[in-house]
């Protein structure tokens, strides 16, 4: 063991980025991509048997918004209160805690037996759902090397696709099998069993070790993705990037430069999400309405995320190639506006049809989950999961708009076809905000470049330790 006086000053993160990925890194992110899956079924599951629910209770679709607009209310808290508490609780907790309570509400959803009880446990379970998302983000991001992290986290991203598109199928067999319960127990009963498996093999974020000054456990994390830097307890680990002292988390995203940012990515998330739920909540029920089958309803939808989950991981691939890959998000959300007039325009015709839902997932999933990537790396990591929580929160405000908007024109008889004409406007916003966002980043890069370079200060002064 290493003397104090040969402890070195080592950058955390600087060891992650130059590494090859480490066994202990592919299982995190090989267990968070299955997280992620379960939490994407569970986010979607409501979409999936509405049509189902308002058959048997002998209600109409619109009568069931409460219960969507209850789940995503829950979720809109768990992001904006819960998922903060990541950055003073340790990633996984949170990731684990909100596991249990999605899988236990969802569980006894299975069970109820009317709109308001259905709306206060989906609001209950959603509360879950919206603490694992921007965790989950952030501790992908945080265990990915630089060179791939964008690719890391839209294959996060994809796993909560990936979680919708299997779920479609697996609807589309047991609600006409067994009912609709089936799926609220599938979808209960998985997060559960799966929690043993993350509190046996899932490790903690090492930023947040560091972060938070645990020191010895971020050194055996450390030397088990990188043994050849032989890193011990002794030497001082440190992060790039600086929040000042005694600054409340909250603060800091409007503070040092980030107020701009943060106000557009909000503007990005609301509208993203807006127009993801917008569709996703109701495809099912208006592509029934119009007269294509409940079944051929769900495998679009299917279809639909399997296109954000593929375009998703080829946007990530690409964004980690480019210098700024932020005014390629514009383009994606420019074509999540043109797929939504073509899908409009082919609701009678499946297979055209089926195209147009592919290219949507990717205009509208595979762009968001790519925009996740440029997010968390906007905030430096005593941050992050504020950073990212709030992002997802104010989404999640833009997740209960848009139902609530499709639920008044399902409401007022306005035709299938009118509604997904209507999804265009959040789509053409986000392309703005995205747009804007690159311009500001490219003109902040171009004011760094033309600033002297600082005279040299010592190590531990470079880090936030």
């Amino acid at each position: 063991m290493p003397s104090s006086q040969t402890s070195r000053m080592i950058d955390a993160q600087a060891v992650i980025d130059a590494a090859p990925l480490s066994r202990l890194q592919k299982r995190a992110l090989v267990l968070s991509f299955g997280l992620a899956m379960i939490d994407g079924f569970d986010s979607l599951i409501i979409g999936f048997v509405v049509p189902a629910i308002s058959g048997d209770w002998k209600v109409t679709a619109a009568a069931l918004t409460p219960v969507i607009i209850g789940g995503l209310l829950g979720t809109i808290a768990g992001a904006l209160l819960l998922a903060p508490l990541a950055d003073r609780f340790g990633r996984r907790r949170i990731m684990n805690v909100g596991l249990v309570v999605f899988g236990a509400l969802t569980l006894v959803s299975a069970f109820s037996g009317s709109i308001a009880e259905l709306a206060a446990l989906r609001f209950c379970a959603g509360l879950g759902l919206g603490a694992v998302v921007p965790s989950l983000i952030g501790y992908c991001s945080e265990y990915a090397p630089k060179p791939m992290r964008a690719t890391v986290v839209t294959l996060a991203g994809a796993g909560l696709a990936a979680g919708g598109f299997i779920g479609g199928f697996i609807a589309g067999y047991l609600v006409p099998t067994f009912g609709w319960h089936s799926v609220f127990l599938l979808g209960g009963i998985a997060p559960l069993v799966y929690v043993l498996v993350t509190l046996r093999w899932l490790p903690e974020s090492v930023q947040f070790c560091v972060a938070r000054g645990r020191n010895a456990d971020a050194a055996r994390l450390l030397e088990q993705i990188d043994p050849s830097q032989s890193i011990t307890e002794t030497d001082r680990l440190a992060l790039p990037g600086k929040v000042k002292a005694g600054r409340a988390p909250m603060t800091a995203l409007f503070t040092e430069g980030r107020a701009l940012t943060t106000v557009l990515l909000w503007i990005v998330f609301f509208n993203a999400l807006l127009l993801s739920f917008f569709i996703f909540s109701w495809m099912p029920s208006l592509l029934t309405a119009a007269d294509l089958g409940k079944s051929a309803s769900l495998i679009a939808t299917s279809v639909c995320t399997l296109g954000g989950m593929i375009g998703g991981v080829l946007l990530g691939i690409v964004a980690d190639r480019r210098e700024s890959p932020i005014r390629m998000l514009a383009g994606g959300f420019v074509l999540a506006a043109i797929a939504t007039f073509v899908t409009a325009q082919t609701m009678g015709s499946l297979v055209p049809l089926l195209f147009a839902v592919f290219a949507l997932g990717i205009g509208v999933i595979g762009t968001q989950t790519c925009v996740n990537a440029v997010a968390v790396g906007l905030y430096p990591a005593k941050i992050r999961a504020t950073g990212v929580g709030w992002c997802y929160g104010v989404g999640r405000v833009g997740s209960l708009v848009g139902p609530a908007i499709g639920g008044i024109l399902l409401g007022a008889n306005v035709s299938p076809q009118a509604i997904f004409l209507c999804a265009m406007v959040p789509a053409g916003l986000a392309a703005v905000a995205m747009g804007l966002l690159s311009l500001l980043h490219r003109r902040t890069e171009s004011r760094a470049a033309l600033e002297p370079t600082p005279a040299p200060v010592p190590p531990a002064e470079n880090f936030l330790s």
